[in-house]
């Protein structure tokens, strides 16, 4: 590829962006890349090395350091504008790194020298401890990729960590090579190792916002590279021992020069050797740097000699071997663009910039390319300029890949913000990356509240903390209760959580989408209250039931009086004469014992409060009955002179009768309860299932207008006739339904020719198996068979049967079909086949039912089937499976009303239906049998 073109990136004189002064973020404890030293200020390798370029650039700056997590937080909340970081972190749009890296970040492992040694990341699966640091268990978290996931690492200071280990508490310690070694050297630790691990080693790069400022640090950088100041600084923090002093005391050279003149000269002429060689073996590794750096970054460099009038390669092969003249050069550059290039012969000591278009083909064909770069002069010792040296880049591709991004960037982001839901996009870590209007709306559209959302990762909203699982990648679906009072927040929220994942299977981003269902709990709250009211006015009615019947009730009642003095109950039918007495002792143990407690417990109470008392108690036997029985006594003290209660007198009745209705009341009360329970399933399902298509149907309308192919709209209106074609089947089963109370089923039998009538539905009913797994077989054993029967209704039920085979197979086949009776009885013998004898078994045992329901009665008629391989019916549940509003699994489309009305439809045409499963995951086959006359047949040609 053709290298464009460029020149040395212009020094700025001012700060960019928006602030006046640059905010990095730092690490106050990362030594030696970023730390806080003693004195309080920042310090590291990096900290010098983006103060140094700052400097140079002009512009003013400051370093806050903090965690690692707290300082990519400030960064990515824009509190900062530059931070050092690994490279995989920040792949969004919104984020520039450098072209070049800082540097490499090789992890380790710490461990004590009698400790095995540890080479490969799986083996810290077998380990006993495992630390990390705490200050920036991101970068091992991230290093370690899906595998730190499967390890129990724990996370503290490096001290603690390596002090652990020194005594015995840990095992092994994670972290980079540098600090580690930094750290055993600062705490001057002994008898620990450290083991390279086999992960690849971390590129550092400086991040930002501004794309320019990024482009001239690069720029920088790449001077200090080539001048040796990197290496300088470099080594400063990572290899000490290579900075010699050099200075010495002017003293000791004075003195040393008396005494020792020819040793001296000799030191000097060996130390002028030693800085040749060394400068020499400096100016190698700087061109070698310089060459690696410049194909780093896929730049050329060409020399334009003045002198000469000739322009030749430097670095790459974008021009000849042997060059080519001004001349030549200005007519492979756009005429439009040429003066840009003549502007660059100027006497300016700084580079200029510039970008053209270059074309890479021939005159007759050219192939414009897009082409950045800077030039920058050397002149003579008269300060003439003597040659122009240009660097270039070909940034052809880029342009167009960003131009690409930003078209695709902005058709998403007119389909984002049009979405009828309110959805989000987070990056990995749970921070948003962008919302749409719904989404703001829903969360309160205030500052207050968009900041707060913005600052927490949705991991920790309370909503879902402590439920949300980051590892399960699956769809996450949940409804909440969003109730924030300090950000005026109280909502019912439905939402769903989806992960994105790369090619290697790693969540990149999440997306949320969110529905207001606070109107729908409402409406649901309100049907639970009504219910509730129901329940205390029938609570009402019986106790009113019951007064009734207490004052109405004449039989079975006794008077009886009881003298306190003996403690003997007298009863009588009237009262002149006793019939029978008890004691106060035979009375309570004649009841069941867990009224006993209460009987004395009331016997004290009227001692004590001396007021008329009513009580029921359950006796096991009595003087009146042989058999349990509920009594109702009611009384009143009689009193003394002194007020001292001397005697009861009352009346007991035998309320058996009414104790035993009043639970047959509450087992029908439970009954109705249960009723409007059913009801209330459905309104809400019903709701639901309105409001699926709805939404399709609107939603993708809305879209119609957005899409440009003629596929996308193809595919849009299938979706949007799908859900009008389930919408009206869901309205159709609701109006037959509610007709069903009012009236039955309207029956219109007609001749019909079944066979064609047959072929024709099946037809249709294929284009409902959408999945590839799912075979649909139509059996029509007849090329012609006319009865008489309503075929809107048989439509009907044979639509019922296929439409929930559908909703619940997912791989074999559907098979529907019809038979006569009794013609077919013969075709059910035996084949081959261990799957034909099988259907022939069931297909028996069905005629075998529907011989024992219409003993005595024709059994001329027909048997249309279903049969799927779907999850089967659990015997428990195969008889609700007919009844009302009835749904087996409430995470299927349905309202619970179609096989009811299928079921209206046989009982209407005095036929039969029924269903055949092994139970769970064995399929079905649902049947129904209608009596009609066989007025003319034709088998079909084999």
């Amino acid at each position: 590829m053709l290298l464009c073109i460029l020149s040395y990136a212009a020094i700025p004189k001012k700060a960019l962006g928006k602030n006046p002064v640059i905010t990095i973020a730092g690490d106050w404890d990362f030594a030696p890349y970023e730390f806080v030293n003693l004195k309080g200020q920042p310090d590291g390798y990096h900290v010098e090395v983006l103060h140094t370029i700052l400097k140079k650039l002009n512009i003013p700056h400051e370093f806050e350091m903090k965690s690692r997590r707290q300082g990519v937080r400030a960064f990515r909340n824009q509190e900062t504008d530059l931070i050092v970081d690994y490279r995989g972190r920040y792949n969004n749009e919104q984020y520039f790194c450098t072209r070049t890296s800082l540097g490499f970040y090789q992890m380790m492992v710490a461990h004590r020298q009698d400790m095995p040694p540890i080479s490969k990341a799986e083996q810290l699966k077998e380990v006993g401890s495992l630390i990390a640091n705490g200050n920036n268990d991101s970068i091992a978290h991230s290093a370690l990729g899906p595998l730190a996931d499967s390890l129990n690492i724990e996370y503290h200071t490096a001290r603690e960590a390596l002090s652990g280990i020194t005594d015995g508490e840990f095992d092994y310690f994670i972290w980079g090579e540098a600090p580690l070694k930094w750290k055993i050297k600062e705490y001057n630790l002994q008898g620990i190792s450290i083991d390279p691990l086999d992960i690849p080693a971390f590129e550092i790069h400086i991040v930002g916002y501004d794309k320019k400022l990024i482009d001239e640090i690069d720029s920088q950088f790449a001077r200090m590279q080539q001048s040796g100041e990197l290496d300088h600084i470099y080594d400063k923090w990572f290899h000490p021992e290579n900075i010699k002093e050099e200075s010495v005391s002017l003293f000791i050279i004075v003195s040393l020069a008396i005494l020792l003149l020819t040793v001296f000269v000799a030191f000097i002429y060996w130390m002028v050797r030693k800085k040749v060689k060394s400068a020499l073996e400096r100016n190698e590794d700087l061109e070698s740097m310089m060459h690696q750096a410049l194909n780093m970054g896929k730049y050329a460099v060409v020399i334009n000699n003045l002198r000469r009038n000739r322009v030749t390669n430097h670095h790459g092969n974008v021009l000849p071997k042997e060059g080519v003249k001004m001349k030549e050069l200005m007519e492979r550059i756009h005429p439009d663009d040429r003066q840009a290039i003549l502007n660059l012969n100027t006497h300016s000591d700084e580079p200029i910039p510039f970008n053209v278009r270059w074309n890479n083909g021939t005159p007759e064909a050219p192939d414009w390319h897009n082409v950045s770069g800077y030039s920058y002069p050397e002149f003579d010792e008269y300060h003439r300029p003597v040659n122009f040296i240009i660097t270039s880049q070909d940034i052809t591709e880029e342009e167009q890949k960003e131009r690409m991004e930003r078209e695709m960037a902005n058709r998403y982001r007119k389909m984002f913000d049009s979405s009828l839901l309110a959805m989000s996009f987070y990056d990995k870590d749970g921070f948003v990356i962008d919302l749409n209007d719904k989404m703001r709306e829903m969360v309160g559209a205030t500052p207050e509240n968009e900041k707060y959302f913005l600052e927490t990762p949705f991991f920790d909203l309370k909503m879902i903390k402590d439920d949300f699982d980051p590892t399960n990648q699956g769809v996450y679906h949940v409804c909440q209760h969003m109730r924030y009072p300090e950000l005026g927040l109280d909502k019912y929220v439905e939402f769903a959580i989806s992960s994105v994942v790369d090619k290697n299977g790693d969540t990149i981003y999440y997306v949320i989408t969110a529905r207001d269902v606070t109107s729908e709990r409402d409406m649901y709250m309100e049907l639970k209250r009504q219910d509730r009211a129901l329940q205390e006015a029938t609570a009402t009615n019986s106790r009113y039931e019951n007064e009734m019947r207490e004052l109405l009730s004449n039989c079975d009642m006794y008077v009886w009086h009881v003298d306190m003095e003996s403690r003997v109950i007298y009863f009588s039918r009237s009262l002149h004469s006793e019939e029978f007495t008890l004691t106060l002792e035979e009375y309570v143990n004649g009841m069941y014992e867990d009224h006993r407690l209460q009987a004395i417990e009331n016997i004290r109470n009227i001692q004590a409060f001396k007021q008329p008392f009513h009580v029921i108690h359950h006796f096991h036997y009595t003087p009146v009955t042989k058999k349990a029985a509920w009594f109702s006594i009611s009384g009143m003290p009689i009193f003394d002179d002194s007020g001292n209660v001397e005697s009861l007198f009352g009346i007991v009745r035998d309320v058996t009768e009414l104790m035993e209705a009043q639970e047959r009341l509450k087992e029908e009360t439970a009954r109705a309860e249960n009723s409007a329970m059913l009801k209330a399933t459905f309104l809400a399902n019903i709701t639901h299932e309105i409001r699926t298509p709805l939404n399709a149907i609107v939603g993708f309308s809305d879209l119609l207008h957005m899409v440009s192919t003629t596929e996308e709209r193809k595919e849009f209106v299938h979706i949007i006739r799908n859900n009008c074609d389930m919408l009206m089947r869901l309205i159709n089963d609701i109006f037959e339904a509610s007709n069903m109370d009012v009236k039955p089923l309207e029956i219109k039998p007609e001749q019909v020719d079944f066979a064609q009538f047959f072929s024709v539905i099946s037809q249709s009913l294929s284009q409902r198996v959408q999945n590839p797994d799912v075979e649909f077989i139509a059996e029509n054993p007849y090329s012609s068979f006319v009865t008489v029967l309503d075929k809107g209704r048989m439509q009907q039920v044979i639509t019922n049967f296929v439409t929930n085979a559908v909703k619940y197979t997912r791989q074999g086949h559907i098979r529907i079909g019809y038979m006569t009776t009794p013609l077919s009885a013969e075709h059910f013998a035996p084949n081959s086949t261990q799957d034909t004898v099988s259907a022939n078994s069931t297909f028996q045992t069905i005629l075998s039912k529907l011989s024992q329901r219409r003993a005595g009665a024709g059994f001329e008629g027909v048997l249309i089937y279903c049969e799927d391989t779907g999850t089967g019916i659990p015997k428990e549940k195969q008889k609700r499976v007919f009844d009302r509003f009835v749904k087996l699994n409430d995470f299927v489309q349905g309202t619970g009303l179609g096989l009811n009305i299928c079921k209206a439809i046989a009982e209407r045409s005095n036929g039969h239906i029924g269903l055949e499963s092994e139970g769970e995951g064995h399929g079905c086959l649902f049947w129904i049998w209608v009596p009609c006359p066989i007025i003319n047949y034709e088998p079909a040609d084999q």
